[in-house]
């Protein structure tokens, strides 16, 4: 979801929210499989931030590339891409420790923001 008026950019799953961390109780958690971190498809595996870390990385990845890992198809600056690939590690000791620590690390990877372009849509805010 886009917010127009503030800029922000917001991910969310409407379909499925648990609160975490849990203990996955089936073989396989609810998803699409390019999405998911490794313990998603183990039963008994504990599903929390670092999960959710491996996740942003990937839709960063389908976002700014072809949706693989290799950094000639990625089209942001190469900070971010490691950024990213650090999120997407299958160890989970080898991610961000929380969402939080991947945001603050993402933004810093980021180059400074470029003025604001009016949207015709924005013009209500």
């Amino acid at each position: 979801m886009y917010d127009f008026c503030t800029g922000q950019f917001s991910v969310i799953d409407l379909d499925l929210y648990a609160p975490e961390p849990f203990e996955l109780q089936r073989d396989r958690n609810y998803g699409s499989r390019r999405l998911m971190a490794p313990e998603e498809f183990v039963r008994g595996a504990r599903i929390d931030q670092i999960t959710n870390v491996f996740t942003l990385g990937r839709i960063a990845f389908q976002f700014l590339s072809d949706g693989s890992t290799t950094e000639s198809s990625w089209r942001l600056n190469s900070a971010a891409y490691g950024v990213a690939l650090k999120a997407v590690e299958p160890e989970r000791e080898h991610r961000y420790a929380s969402v939080a620590e991947f945001v603050t690390t993402w933004q810093a990877s980021l180059p400074a923001e470029r003025e604001k372009t009016s949207s015709p849509l924005s013009s209500e805010c």
